[in-house]
C-alpha cells in the first residue's frame, strides 16, 4: 500500500480521505502549508466527485463536496485573492 502525501498509510475509504484532507485545511495555521493542503484537498474532492457524480445514492456526499469546494475557494480568496476558475 502506498503512502499518502503526508507520509501516512491510508486505510480509509475515499470519502474519509477527502474529508480528512478538508479538515486539515481548516485547522492549518501555517500560510505556506495551507496553500499545499488546499491544493491537495481540492484534488481529492474533485477526484471523488468525478467517481460518484453519476450515482444518485451519493447525493448527500456530492452536496458536502460542493460545500467543501466553496469553503476552499473562500479560503483561497481571503488568503491569496484567488478567484474562481470553475
Amino acid at each position: 500500500m502506498a503512502q499518502g502525501s503526508y507520509g501516512y498509510r491510508s486505510l480509509r475509504s475515499p470519502i474519509q480521505d477527502w474529508r480528512q484532507l478538508y479538515q486539515c485545511v481548516l485547522s492549518e495555521m501555517d500560510r505556506f502549508a495551507l496553500f499545499k493542503r488546499v491544493e491537495v484537498a481540492e484534488a481529492a474532492i474533485r477526484t471523488r466527485r468525478d467517481t460518484v457524480s453519476h450515482d444518485p445514492d451519493q447525493q448527500p456526499e456530492l452536496q458536502a463536496m460542493e460545500e467543501a469546494l466553496d469553503d476552499l475557494m473562500l479560503i483561497k480568496s481571503k488568503r491569496w485573492n484567488f478567484t474562481s476558475d470553475e
